[in-house]
């Protein structure tokens, strides 16, 4: 059933437990669809409203009305981001849960609901390295509901899970309406098989593995159980010999990250966005007086492009877009697999980034591709 929480001037109904939650029908036996090889293109949070128990016929409905649209813009150009999916998780204070790859970037999205409004959010808080984040909303319509977040739910290998989400088209297009795909749980906590999926993004630990399959736009969607239970947020597709399995974050972890999120505080962000230094969405935005110490750079040295630094972090007056990051603590950091080795292992810490100037070159009157060596503070 889906647990869902509705406003507070919706008919409502105590749920057993004493607590505002309801559930709806079982959607996991309908027919369903799913960034591919690399990564796609959550605090249980109280009840503010009084429940509503949707109606049996249509439960479908009540979770794609708690499923979004998501669209990030890259800060400084009009160029629409990535394109992924949200799980409304708050009500009140109008709070989506999706994946950081989604906003890497960004400082602000596109949010449109099920029922067709257009919303403007924020991005509030990330937490990169388990892919994570949670965006609020500007404003909240009346028809939006959201998802109860509870850690202690969790499935079974071969237990029916449905993934819901706003996948894109063949022709680039957004899909109308949340779609959604059925399939089972293979492997419950699946840390070695994600880990071994060679993407760009971070080392993702345990994930929920299953065949509800997944395709670009589905990601930071919403994973249900046969009981409508939300049991994670859909992250990863597979390829090749993991064709047609998907990996999604578990509820576990995330009601773990979800009241700092909620509370505007990242977990392990420096405050930069990093990408690898070939990724095509990115590579036009290398200044092009920059362009040929860029080449040169990427050529000699393994690492990743900074391609976001967030006003008041960490990162802020060390860094800024463009420049190249090389290692962290004296260890290389050729992905954002090793940068999240590095934070970790260095948690509280102030540690000397190194790299080469690019984008802050001018700034500092460097030549671009200088080498750099800075102190960042990193979040405990």
């Amino acid at each position: 059933m889906i647990k869902l929480v509705a406003r507070a001037e919706r008919r409502s109904e105590p749920a057993p437990s004493g607590t505002a939650n309801t559930r709806a029908r079982a959607i996991a036996a309908l027919p369903f669809t799913g960034l591919a090889l690399a990564l796609l293109l959550l605090l249980p949070a109280a009840p503010v409203a009084a429940p509503v128990r949707a109606a049996a016929v249509e439960p479908l409905a009540d979770a794609r009305a708690a499923t979004v649209e998501i669209t990030s813009t890259i800060e400084g150009t009009d160029r629409v981001g990535m394109a992924g999916s949200g799980a409304v998780v708050d009500l009140e204070r109008g709070l989506v849960l999706t994946n950081a790859h989604v906003v890497v970037g960004a400082q602000r999205a596109r949010v449109r609901t099920s029922g067709g409004a257009q919303l403007a959010a924020t991005v509030l808080a990330e937490a990169p390295c388990d892919d994570l984040a949670v965006l609020r909303l500007e404003s909240v319509p009346d028809d939006l509901r959201a998802f109860v977040v509870d850690g202690s739910r969790g499935v079974r290998t071969g237990d029916r899970v449905t993934a819901l989400g706003y996948p894109v088209r063949d022709d680039g297009s957004r899909a109308p309406d949340a779609t959604p795909t059925a399939g089972e749980v293979q492997a419950p906590l699946a840390a070695d098989r994600a880990a071994r999926i060679p993407t760009s993004g971070p080392p993702l630990g345990s994930m929920v593995e299953h065949s509800a399959g997944l395709i670009p736009g589905n990601s930071g969607g919403p994973l249900l159980d046969a009981d409508g239970w939300l049991v994670g947020i859909n992250t990863l597709a597979g390829s090749q010999s993991l064709a047609g399995t998907g990996f999604s974050v578990p509820v576990s972890r995330i009601a773990e990250l979800l009241p700092e999120l909620a509370a505007g505080r990242g977990v392990l962000d420096v405050g930069w966005s990093l990408v690898p230094p070939r990724d095509p969405l990115y590579a036009d935005l290398v200044p092009s007086r920059d362009r040929k110490a860029y080449a040169v750079t990427v050529q000699e040295t393994p690492g990743l492009w900074v391609s976001a630094v967030d006003d008041g972090s960490a990162a802020a007056g060390q860094l800024e877009r463009g420049d190249y990051l090389t290692a962290i603590a004296g260890q290389p950091v050729p992905d954002e697999f090793a940068v999240c080795e590095a934070l970790r292992a260095h948690r509280g810490e102030t540690v000397q980034v190194e790299g080469r100037y690019l984008g802050s070159a001018a700034r500092y009157d460097t030549r671009p591709g200088t080498s750099f060596r800075v102190e960042v503070s990193i979040p405990g």
